[in-house]
């Protein structure tokens, strides 16, 4: 009996440990969650509302929207999985009380029986009406086990009593922690009322200002041409000049991946391969605080047609005052100024190129080495917008890659 206590107590133990983890899972991820809409929210509070700029602030409350969304839904799995816990739980203090009963009416019947014995003198019958003289010993032992039953019994009895009031006080520990996240979620769900709202104004601004949005969608799709055409440039030099190298310096060795590429020297080949081997590990361009307003490929709103922008890269926003950070070693390929991107900041690791635009001011020079997370130069603030934008490419010569795929976020 006292064995099976044990188990149903472990038993109990393993599953509350199970649920407790689940449960501090999903607040782990909440709380995670949480730091992004704070981010979110102290970069919509820092940009100001203009036509030229709804378009990153809509961006923004999609992604708030998209990530509060989440939350709810997060929430959803811990009351859930607390409401699953507090059913199992009722469920076993029933079981445990039903067992503590039955134990208990033993036990009463038990005491009962002994009394007898004592009142009648049955229990010095039960010994001396014994056929022999080990037979009574028999007897002597039996009672002896019988007694220390009765104190085990008793023992039991209390630990499943104090097992029962500390399972109800976990239980209603459980009932109000439920309430709590069913409170935070209704607070939640308001929040993003209120986000959908904001993202309805944004649209009317863009609606309003259609026309000159599209004027200025058409003047950035040239300045993102022209950024393009320069890397294209930068890329296609690098390539000529390490074949001249590769044709003319007969002690050093290089070779290239294809027959146009980049002739890579051993070095730069190993520095290729690492920089290859860290795809998905690779830090960000940036420290601190920042929301990707921009993604690579095609960026649209379903609520405006036709309006939409491609980016050979990523557009993050970040506070005022931040710098961009080579995200790995290499070598500065080159530095240069470009109209909607202001100074930029040209890396090159082995085959690969990395590219860190509007900046305000450059830290580094053309043929630097650089190592990870060296600071290159400090990011652009739009005073009349108060928006901080790093533009971030990644390139293996001159196929373009999405950031996203190779970044550690």
């Amino acid at each position: 009996m006292k064995f099976r206590l044990l188990f149903l107590i472990l038993l109990l133990s393993q599953w509350s440990i199970a649920q407790t983890k689940q449960v501090n899972d999903l607040e782990r991820k909440r709380q995670a969650l949480l730091k992004e809409i704070e981010t979110t929210n102290q970069l919509l509070s820092e940009n100001i509302k203009t036509a030229t700029n709804a378009f990153n602030r809509l961006n923004l409350l999609n992604r708030q929207i998209a990530t509060r969304k989440q939350i709810v839904e997060t929430l959803n799995q811990e009351i859930t999985a607390i409401n699953e816990g507090i059913i199992k739980k009722e469920n076993e203090i029933a079981n445990l009380e039903e067992k503590l009963q039955k134990k208990k009416l033993n036990y009463i019947a038990s005491i009962q029986k002994i009394y007898a014995y004592k009142n009648s003198g049955n229990k010095f019958l039960f010994i001396f009406s014994a056929k022999s003289i080990n037979e009574s010993y028999q007897r002597i032992l039996y009672l002896k086990k019988y007694s220390q039953w009765q104190k085990e019994m008793s023992d039991e009895i209390s630990a499943q009593q104090n097992r029962v009031a500390m399972e109800k006080q976990s239980l209603e520990k459980e009932k109000t922690v439920k309430l709590s996240l069913i409170n935070e979620r209704l607070k939640e769900k308001e929040r993003l009322g209120e986000e959908e709202k904001a993202k309805k104004n944004e649209i009317e601004i863009l609606t309003k200002n259609e026309k000159k949005l599209r004027k200025e969608l058409v003047r950035k799709k040239a300045e993102a041409k022209a950024l393009d055409q320069q890397i294209d440039k930068i890329i296609a030099e690098e390539i000529a000049a390490s074949k001249k190298a590769a044709a003319t310096q007969n002690k050093v060795e290089r070779k290239s991946e294809n027959k146009d590429g980049y002739a890579m020297t051993k070095e730069e080949k190993k520095l290729s391969s690492n920089f290859s081997a860290n795809k998905g590990k690779l830090p960000f361009p940036l420290k601190g605080k920042y929301k990707i307003v921009e993604y690579f490929g095609i960026n649209k709103d379903i609520n405006l047609k036709g309006i939409e922008r491609y980016n050979n890269g990523i557009e993050i926003e970040t506070t005022e005052g931040n710098e961009a950070v080579s995200v790995f070693d290499g070598v500065v390929s080159a530095i240069f100024t470009k109209s909607g991107y202001n100074n930029a900041v040209f890396v090159k690791h082995g085959n690969f190129f990395t590219l860190y635009a509007n900046l305000e001011t450059i830290y580094v020079k053309k043929g630097d080495v650089v190592k990870t997370g060296q600071r290159l130069g400090k990011i652009f603030t739009d005073r009349m917008e108060n928006s901080t934008l790093l533009h971030f490419e990644i390139r293996k010569e001159r196929e373009k890659l999405n950031p996203l795929s190779w970044l550690d976020r």
